[in-house]
């Protein structure tokens, strides 16, 4: 994660004033809570309880933390050899 995070930083250094706008995109897709999807405990007894309670998968879900350079688009095919350059090392 902190490697990943360095290298965020040196591709976001090399494209300099190339990048345009910056978006993190850290939600997760899956909410827990009232918007839990509800799933049958026990085929007969009506025994309905929330999928994160019964998938571990689901209950450890934790936010992405992504972030997106966006470049004009006559730039992207240099945006694009910059990061590739800075990625390959």
């Amino acid at each position: 994660m902190a490697e990943d995070l360095e290298q965020l930083q040196k591709v976001k250094s090399r494209l300099g004033g190339l990048i345009v706008a910056e978006e993190p995109a850290g939600k997760s897709w899956y909410k827990t809570g009232p918007l839990d999807i509800p799933v049958l405990r026990d085929i007969g007894k009506d025994l309905v309880g929330p999928l994160s309670i019964h998938s571990s998968v689901v209950a450890n879900m934790r936010p992405n933390n992504q972030v997106f350079l966006y470049v004009r688009p006559e730039d992207v095919p240099k945006a694009k050899q910059i990061a590739d350059q800075v990625l390959r090392k």
